[in-house]
């Protein structure tokens, strides 16, 4: 058989470059090798790309590249094509370069704006309430009622104090105090009541209208007199010292209260600032993975072209 007039096509080429030749076959591509420099030099240049290629590990990133194929979308990794799919795949290069920057400037897109939002109620002091009469409700700017220093008792109490638990707080207080006065109130009663009743009948069990027991009328009157006022100075003691005792209870249960729940925003406010950062750092790092892979991709785009344009010089 004559070798000069035997030429390959394209097929037989590859399928000698991926060992797939056999027997007579593979020795007339051999022979026609050997013949034909120009032809060597061009398929030993794609056996250098082939294994290049092969050299290139798979990264594993967080969010793939989605590029379109045949009205398709599926992940395409650029080491993964075979040496006859470059033709038609560097043809859509540039159109799939600008699907997947659009892609990557969408995501960083939505990432700033959640960053500018979580900003902004920061700096507004966003306010978010939900449930009772108002429903669902979100405010902004500061609160209209001035914050009291931790160190004074505050006189009036805030919008975000419990109306419910404060009035838990006092009645329970004041019903533990009503039950003492009223016990102390009933035991004078009736200690005076039988003082009284005491000096009647020994008024009763004489005869001599102006002597009892050696004391006139007027002096036991004067005795009932000094009695009495001695109780009603013991009475308004009582009721004094109770309504300051009240007083200071209320005014340390509103004040410890008022400090859980300045407590409570500043904590509030720590998390936000910390999810915020969290966040900031997360958006960042994808935005240079993103950038990375974007500069690897284009740099094997960069390099596919050079050795094509390698190959198309040396023939």
């Amino acid at each position: 058989m004559n070798h000069n007039k035997y030429i390959p096509d394209e097929a037989t080429l590859m399928a000698y470059l991926y060992e797939e030749l056999e027997g007579a076959e593979r020795k007339k591509v051999e022979a026609y090798l050997e013949q034909n420099p120009e032809a060597k030099a061009e398929l030993e240049g794609l056996q250098d790309t082939r294994g290049i290629m092969g050299m290139l590990g798979d990264q594993q990133v967080e969010q793939p590249l989605i590029l379109m194929t045949n009205g398709s979308e599926q992940p395409v990794p650029a080491a993964a094509m075979l040496p006859q799919e470059k033709a038609s795949h560097e043809t859509s290069q540039p159109k799939e370069r600008l699907i997947t920057m659009g892609f990557a400037r969408t995501l960083i897109g939505i990432a700033a704006a959640i960053i500018l939002v979580f900003l902004m109620g920061a700096l507004t002091n966003l306010q978010i309430k939900s449930g009772g009469q108002e429903g669902f409700a979100i405010s902004f700017g500061k609160n209209d009622t001035p914050i009291q220093p931790n160190t004074q008792k505050p006189t009036i109490v805030r919008e975000e104090v419990n109306p419910q638990e404060v009035q838990k707080l006092l009645s329970a207080y004041m019903k533990n105090y009503g039950d003492n006065f009223t016990k102390k109130l009933g035991s004078l009663e009736q200690k005076m009541a039988l003082q009284n009743q005491q000096v009647l009948n020994a008024q009763k069990s004489k005869d001599e209208p102006s002597e009892v027991n050696g004391f006139t009328v007027t002096e036991v009157q004067m005795m009932l007199d000094n009695l009495k006022k001695d109780n009603l100075k013991t009475m308004v003691e009582l009721i004094r010292l109770s309504n300051k005792d009240q007083r200071d209870y209320v005014g340390r249960a509103i004040a410890d209260y008022a400090r859980f729940i300045d407590d409570q925003r500043d904590s509030d406010l720590k998390n936000i600032n910390r999810t915020i950062n969290n966040l900031d750092d997360r958006t960042k790092s994808q935005q240079l993975q993103s950038d990375r892979l974007l500069a690897r991709v284009i740099e094997r785009v960069n390099q596919n072209q050079t050795n094509k344009k390698d190959s198309k010089n040396r023939r």
